[in-house]
């Protein structure tokens, strides 16, 4: 329950500044009720269930940068190639 709790609290709180800082320009291009209804993100996110639940058969964190690092140095060599 607390790790549910941590995660909710900090995914809101990442949405709640991207709110505040995304407002202002969504204001402007789209009007005042689509920069309301930004608001409406955060409180989503409170009321849904954990994302490790929604994606039961995702590999660990840690099998997702081994395969990360793999392919950043591949990416490495190739550019060193090209500008070489």
């Amino acid at each position: 329950m607390s790790a549910w709790l941590v995660e909710t609290l900090i995914a809101t709180s990442g949405l709640l500044l991207l709110v505040l800082l995304l407002r202002d320009p969504v204001r402007q291009m789209f009007g005042a009720k689509v920069a309301y209804a930004l608001w409406l993100l955060p409180a989503l996110r409170m009321i849904m269930p954990p994302i490790a639940s929604l994606m039961p058969d995702s590999p660990a964190l840690s099998q997702v940068a081994a395969h990360s690092s793999a392919l950043s140095s591949l990416i490495r060599t190739r550019m060193r190639q090209l500008d070489g």
